[in-house]
């Protein structure tokens, strides 16, 4: 009976554990500005981009000779980007520890922050992809319930 017990137990066992696939239903969490900085080095590796204010900003160098004065400081990169990072406000790709972002003097604005490195003001405006990602994600988890 003892035996017979037994036998019953490790089956069981066996049984529930090969049906159990606790990978299938995990869903890796990730802020928009995450999905966006990650959709940004997905299409340009090479892409100069921060975050600041939970807002993700890419260098523009199509605008010369940008006459507006630093206003407020904003913040400083804190860290700078590796591949597996968690893109968090201070994180940047290219731009150095400590660098300060201003916005512009007479911007009320969020699109466009001021990065100065050394004697040369940098020009980064938010990311647009936003709505579009958004909607994206929006599909993704939808699907993701219905399967």
């Amino acid at each position: 009976m003892k035996l017979r017990l037994l036998f019953f137990c490790l089956i069981s066992i066996i049984l529930l554990s090969a049906c159990n696939d606790s990978n299938e239903n995990t869903i890796e969490e990730k802020t928009t500005t995450q999905v966006i900085a990650e959709e940004i080095l997905k299409d340009n590796p090479n892409a100069d981009i921060l975050v600041i204010n939970e807002r993700v900003y890419e260098r523009d160098d199509s605008i010369e000779d940008y006459t507006e004065s630093l206003g407020d400081e904003l913040g400083r990169v804190d860290h700078v980007y590796t591949e597996g990072d968690v893109f968090n406000n201070g994180v940047a790709t290219k731009l150095p520890k400590d660098t300060k972002i201003y916005k512009p003097e007479n911007d009320e604005g969020t699109d466009l922050i001021l990065v100065k490195v050394d004697d040369n003001i940098y020009i980064y405006i938010a990311e647009k992809k936003k709505v579009k990602l958004l909607a994206s994600l929006k599909y993704c988890l939808y699907m993701s319930l219905i399967n």
